[in-house]
Parts: structure tokens; C-alpha cells; sequence
């Protein structure tokens, strides 16, 4: 496969990964990324189009990029996903069911753009054929501004993604986490950005559920703030954030009290996952994004949910050409995992 960029663009920062897949195996040529101000992307829309496509053009001067063609992945902030079955037929008549079904029951406007696929069949009943679907909703209008936005800057828009779609892809193609290779037991992903959190369930190589919870790095951040600065001046303070020492700071203090009410957020989210899954356990958590690289925070979360957590080091459907680029993997995850094609 010929080299493609892969983009994120999240509200505090955007992700362009450059490299090609082959099988199912990514090599990644180079990991980009720049800050980005606050506004200029809202749950994956655009807000400020000049503005952004000012920063993705320098970053692609800068860092001398030739390749074209360009894939997008979005979080699910935007998404409308449902699991639903259909009776199987024409792929025309599946189509039109399935739209039907998204807009009358599940309040998909007219004019989303709406994609499914087949995620299992269903047993027979009376000879009636059935399947299950996963259905994803998403505005026009998000999608029109990607692609001005991309042609633009003379790129070349080649197809859009979702990030619940991208960690499936890139778990599913990867023998070994971190060197250790994987088993067959359920596990979760959790995706812990500025904004918020994406638990994402993997069963039987594939994600069963994904769930966002409001809480996140931002988050974080302010309640600090408002817990040191009785007058209201806002501070950031995320950089003071250890849970590995035992000092107790103000800052860590009020860390530890936030980091206790977003875990029985996310305790909520795997009851309802071993519900769902018909399970009595979650083999394992792993953590990516911005908030995996807090000290300590893998061992908190292990010991408040009960379950082992590890950072996502490396996966074996992932390799890295230039040695700066090895420990991104946790900042650029979904870029990578877009790069397939199933």
C-alpha cells in the first residue's frame, strides 16, 4: 500500500502520523504534532477553519512531508453508534433498513451520513435470516468541513474513521501487547484525553461497546484550581500531578480526589460492560492518551478498580522507523489504527 497520512485532530492537539500498512501491519514513518488553542475544534468539528489549517500546513512544512493522501479519524463525541439486528438481504435493501432504522428510532437526522457493518449473525427463527449491525450516524456537515479542510491544504481525503473503529483494528492485527502475547480473555481499552474518557470493551477480538464519560484531563485540571485558588484565578497545574509520591501537596491532594470520583465513573462503565458481555471479569485495562502518562496512574487505577492496568508500550501490529517516535504509541494510537484497511 502506497504511504498515507493519518490524522486526529483533537481540541488540544493534532496528531499526523505518516506511514503505510501492509496486512494489517502499520510502519510508521514519522509521528507529528502540534498544540492547538482551545476552540478550534469542539468534539471533532472545526470551529476555527483558518486557524487549523494554518497549524496542519506549518506542521507539514516543517517536517518536510511529500505524502498526499490523507485518512481522518474522529473520536465518537459526534458519533450517533447503535448495535441492532436486521434480517439479512440485499446489501441495497440492508442499507435502506438500517437508515430507516437509525432515523425512527435512534434520532439520526435525515442528512447523516450513515455506514454499517456486520458484526454477527443472529440464530434462525421460523427460517428468517438474521444479523447483527453497527450502525454509525455522523453529520454532513463535519464531514464537508474535513474535506475543505484537507483540499485546502492540496491533500487528498482518501476516507474518515472513528477512533472505536481504529483501537479495533489495530488490537485485533497485534499477536503480542507490550511484548506479552495476548489471550482470549475480555479486556477494556480506556482512552484518557483532555476532554474526556472512551472505555472501549474488546471481546473475541472485537470491540463490543464503547462508552464516553465527561471526565478528563481539563477536568482535572480545574478542579485543582478551583481547590487552590479560593478567589477564582485559574492555574494549571497538570505538570505537579504525581501519584507515584506519597508527599501530600495541595495539588496532589486534589488530584487524588478527582481521580477518585473518575474512577467510580469508570467502575460504572465496566458493571454495565460484564453485564453486556455476559462475563464475570475484565481480564485486563489498557490505558492510552494524554492522561496515561500521569505517574502513578496505572497503579491507582489497579488498586481503586481491582484489575490490572498497563500503559500500551507497544503493539506488534505497530512499528516505528525513527527511534524519537517508539514511546508515542500512546499519543498516536488511533492514527495508527486507521491506517488499516479490513
Amino acid at each position: 500500500m502506497s504511504m498515507l497520512l493519518s490524522m486526529e485532530l483533537k481540541p488540544e492537539k493534532i496528531i499526523i502520523l505518516e506511514g503505510q500498512e501492509i496486512k494489517g501491519k502499520v510502519t510508521v514513518e514519522k509521528v507529528l504534532s502540534s498544540p492547538i488553542p482551545k476552540g478550534k475544534i469542539v468534539n471533532s468539528a472545526i470551529s476555527d477553519h483558518f486557524g487549523v489549517e494554518q497549524i496542519i500546513r506549518e506542521l507539514i512544512k516543517k517536517n518536510g512531508i511529500k505524502t498526499k493522501k490523507v485518512a481522518v479519524t474522529i473520536d465518537i463525541g459526534n458519533m450517533l453508534i447503535r448495535d441492532f439486528e436486521i434480517p439479512f438481504g440485499k446489501p441495497a435493501e440492508m442499507e435502506g433498513m438500517i437508515k430507516s432504522e437509525m432515523i425512527q428510532n435512534y434520532s439520526a437526522s435525515q442528512s447523516d451520513a450513515i455506514e454499517y457493518k456486520i458484526i454477527g449473525k443472529v440464530a434462525e427463527e421460523s427460517g428468517a435470516k438474521k444479523v447483527k449491525v453497527r450502525a454509525t450516524a455522523l453529520s454532513n456537515e463535519i464531514i464537508k468541513d474535513y474535506y475543505t479542510l484537507l483540499t485546502n491544504l492540496k491533500l487528498k481525503p482518501v476516507f474518515m474513521d472513528s477512533n472505536a473503529n481504529a483501537i479495533e483494528k489495530v488490537f485485533y492485527h497485534s499477536e503480542q501487547i507490550n511484548g506479552i502475547d495476548k489471550n482470549e480473555a475480555p479486556f477494556v481499552v480506556l482512552d484518557f484525553t483532555s476532554i474526556g474518557t472512551v472505555v472501549h470493551a474488546v471481546q473475541d477480538g472485537a470491540i463490543q461497546l464503547s462508552r464516553f464519560t465527561s471526565l478528563g484531563l481539563r477536568d482535572m485540571d480545574e478542579y485543582i484550581s478551583t481547590k487552590i485558588n479560593l478567589f477564582g484565578e485559574h492555574g494549571e497545574y497538570l505538570d505537579q500531578v504525581d501519584f507515584e509520591t506519597e508527599e501530600q501537596t495541595p495539588v496532589n491532594i486534589a488530584a487524588n480526589a478527582f481521580i477518585t470520583q473518575w474512577c467510580s465513573e469508570i467502575q460504572k462503565v465496566i458493571k454495565f460492560i460484564l453485564l453486556r458481555l455476559d462475563t464475570n471479569e475484565i481480564g485486563s485495562m489498557y490505558i492510552v492518551g494524554e492522561g496515561s502518562q500521569l505517574p502513578g496512574i496505572k497503579e491507582l487505577i489497579s488498586r481503586t478498580l481491582f484489575i490490572n492496568v498497563n500503559q500500551v508500550e507497544s503493539l506488534s501490529a505497530v512499528s516505528f522507523k525513527r527511534e524519537e517516535d517508539k514511546n508515542k504509541l500512546y499519543q498516536c494510537i488511533n492514527a495508527a489504527g486507521a491506517l488499516i484497511r479490513l
